[in-house]
């Protein structure tokens, strides 16, 4: 089990890796099942994995549930984050749906997926994401989630929170890479004691558009001994955010949170921010946010 964390405002640690169930695991149909995806999820608890990231908008909380269940985890071992997007409005009753789906009493963490329906805010039934967000404060206080923050939110967002926020968001989860280095909104999050959680960390050896990041990743790994997905996730961390990612590759899962025992240097984690500089990738929620 990895003991890799960070500290969010109000105190809690956070496991610095999370295993991710969006992207590749991502499902139209609610209703249906993914045995793979139960068995991955298992496979991830195995490799060493204590935090499990999931959401409504991914349709995946049923096959988590069941693979905590099966894998026999202890709820107090566990991290558990979920989010919700498209029932914001119903979102008190969504959530315990999402708990039931899940079965377990309490998750870890509770996200606003984004601020955006249609590249719209909130303003809908119910009230504007002000009022979503003190109806989230309200699930913290029912004891439901331990912590409550954000995902895909831009400064503009985070600040009409901050604006009435009695608890404020701990953490901002967005897509976070060396060719998204979003570096005012990391500021701006840094300012003001939110963590980042980046998605999608490994961008750099998916998505080779220039190659630059990869040339500088396989250098690193030769000289630490590591993957070039073992330095990218330890770059991610080492910039201060919790890194989300998946595989349904046993060995990659246990890379993944095999990265405790070595540092990059401050000239090396600069050196691959630098070869991201200059070439923008971003992979999801493009219509919605500007980069």
């Amino acid at each position: 089990m990895s003991n890799h964390t960070v500290t969010v405002s109000n105190g809690t640690k956070v496991p610095r890796v999370a295993y991710g169930t969006g992207t590749a695991w991502f499902k139209s149909n609610a209703n249906e099942l993914d045995q793979k995806l139960i068995n991955s999820v298992k496979d991830a608890i195995k490799a060493g994995f204590v935090h499990i990231d999931t959401a409504e908008m991914y349709n995946t909380e049923r096959e988590v549930g069941e693979a905590i269940k099966q894998s026999g985890i202890k709820r107090d071992e566990l991290f558990l984050t979920t989010k919700i997007y498209k029932s914001l409005q119903t979102l008190e009753d969504r959530f315990d749906e999402q708990l039931k789906d899940l079965q377990v009493d309490f998750v870890d963490l509770y996200l606003i997926h984004s601020p955006y329906v249609n590249s719209k805010k909130y303003h809908g039934p119910g009230g504007d994401i002000k009022e979503y967000w003190k109806r989230m404060e309200k699930l913290v206080s029912s004891g439901k989630t331990k912590s409550i923050g954000v995902s895909n939110f831009q400064i503009e967002h985070l600040k009409e929170i901050l604006s009435i926020a009695t608890i404020k968001p701990v953490v901002n989860q967005i897509e976070y890479h060396p060719y998204l280095l979003q570096e005012d909104l990391i500021k701006f999050c840094n300012d003001n004691d939110i963590k980042i959680e980046a998605y999608s960390p490994l961008t750099p050896l998916t998505d080779k558009k220039g190659g630059k990041v990869e040339a500088v990743v396989n250098e690193l790994g030769e000289k630490y001994s590591k993957s070039p997905l073992q330095i990218l996730l330890k770059w991610s961390t080492q910039k201060g955010a919790v890194a989300v990612t998946t595989s349904s590759k046993t060995d990659r899962l246990k890379e993944s949170v095999n990265i405790a025992d070595f540092e990059l240097t401050n000239e090396e984690l600069e050196k691959i921010s630098d070869a991201g500089r200059g070439t923008t990738i971003r992979k999801y929620w493009a219509d919605d946010i500007s980069n």
